[in-house]
């Protein structure tokens, strides 16, 4: 996927949408993220609710390229701290296979970062809330991350109840449930469990998609991997984790 460089997350409620839409509006672009804060998201007149910004590397790319991603998370977390929002990141590629050559991988040097920047975004200050979007790394990596910012929160999308995601099923296990949030992630992301009812039933992968009305399967896989709690438990969680995060009220959703 291409970098979002940076931008807002606004609530959107003009359209009727009930619960009330959050959108990701781009600021800059092409490396430009130079002026992101609440007065740079078009129409945002107080309903920025958040802002996001995105490490996607790949083997070989530049170090220009680089150097605007990680340039756009230092803003976005800025504008986040400033406005005492959250800031949403994600980190892209997945970790090598285990026992190849990580020295150089792009997940490690994303990871690095990552850790980088919000280091120095605490340094300026308490530093802001950050959502760690669609985690899809090693659960010793992860547990090195929670330790390190405890205003860290972890999205876990349907990646985490595929057979083979072993170590997704181990971060499921070691992120608090209060620093937990579960997400729809990429469209063509579908619980394990739905593919496979929709199998059954004749249907193909392929005209599958992944939506909100998915989450509680989510919720599923990583009760399993939890042990001891049921999905209700966990969707009831992470609902209220997402709730206070992002400042909504939970009359809106």
């Amino acid at each position: 996927a291409a970098p979002r460089y940076g931008g807002c997350i606004m609530r959107r409620t003009e359209t009727g949408a009930d619960p009330p839409l959050l959108v990701f509006v781009p600021v800059g672009g092409g490396g430009s993220c130079s002026a992101l804060d609440r007065t740079s998201c078009p129409g945002a007149n107080g309903s920025v609710v958040g802002y996001f910004s995105d490490l996607i590397y790949v083997r070989g790319d530049s170090p220009v390229e680089r150097t605007a991603q990680r340039d756009a998370l230092a803003l976005a977390c800025r504008a986040a701290s400033e406005a005492g929002t959250i800031v949403q990141v994600r980190i892209s590629p997945l970790p090598s296979r285990a026992g190849e050559e990580e020295e150089n991988s792009p997940h490690k040097d994303a990871l690095r970062d990552l850790a980088e920047v919000l280091l120095a975004a605490t340094s300026e200050g308490c530093g802001p809330v950050v959502h760690l979007s669609r985690w899809s790394g090693r659960a010793s990596n992860l547990v090195r991350l929670l330790e390190a910012f405890p205003k860290l929160y972890v999205g876990m999308d349907a990646t985490v109840s595929f057979s083979k995601a072993v170590e997704l099923h181990e971060c499921a296990f070691e992120v608090p449930p209060d620093r937990l949030l579960i997400e729809t992630g990429h469209p063509s992301t579908v619980p394990a469990s739905v593919a496979k009812a929709g199998a059954t039933a004749g249907g193909s992968l392929v005209t599958a998609w992944c939506h909100a009305g998915t989450l509680p399967f989510i919720a599923e896989a990583i009760a399993e991997k939890r042990g001891g709690v049921t999905a209700a438990d966990v969707a009831r969680i992470c609902g209220e984790n997402t709730l206070r995060i992002y400042g909504l009220a939970a009359t809106d959703c």
